[in-house]
């Protein structure tokens, strides 16, 4: 993307070099996308907003790569419905530690992914995705914004739930990890 601006901006605006690198400088990233909200136990907490299968699998794979073990909060519940919310997760299996379904859809596909692995009817070993869900202390109840998945104090749940793994870093994905992050601040401020 930077590449793009540099070229129109000499192009079409005729800024000088200077002009252009003062400027991606100051540049301080969208806000929604892979921007650190807080730290905890010297790790950093994240907030991205991908919310379908692709975002979810590209956004995963560029964590990995820089931060090594990861663990994702899913807030997420897919446009694409029920079908959506099985590939998200199944994307998240494929790129991540530990994974925390924080809201009441995701839940609902890690309880059918546990009960099919635990009949031998799944592609996911039963003992791992064990080590690999983390759940909250309390079961998410089906939010009221549907486009959002997960309510605040899911959202926060989902945090609380996170920070008991040893990844290096935490990711919040999803439209409620983007709109509850001053939740999640005041939450970590809090501790």
């Amino acid at each position: 993307n930077a590449v793009g601006a540099i070229i129109a901006a000499r192009r079409f605006l005729k800024l000088s070099d200077e002009e252009i690198q003062k400027g991606l400088l100051s540049f301080k990233g969208t806000a929604g996308r892979m921007e650190i909200v807080a730290k905890m136990d010297n790790r950093n907490i994240m907030v991205d907003y991908a919310h379908n299968p692709a975002g979810v699998e590209t956004i995963l794979k560029e964590i990995t790569k820089i931060y090594g073990d990861t663990t994702v909060v899913i807030t997420i519940t897919s446009e694409s419905g029920h079908e959506g919310d099985i590939e998200i997760l199944e994307k998240a299996l494929d790129n991540v530690k530990y994974i925390v379904p924080a809201s009441h859809d995701s839940r609902l596909v890690v309880d059918e992914l546990m009960a099919a692995a635990k009949e031998g009817k799944a592609d996911f070993d039963y003992e791992t995705l064990e080590k690999t869900f983390v759940f909250t202390e309390v079961d998410p109840e089906q939010a009221s914004n549907f486009t959002l998945g997960a309510s605040a104090d899911q959202v926060v749940e989902g945090v609380k739930a996170a920070l008991k793994t040893d990844s290096n870093i935490i990711v919040i994905l999803g439209e409620a990890g983007f709109k509850f992050k001053l939740d999640i601040v005041d939450f970590c401020n809090g501790l």
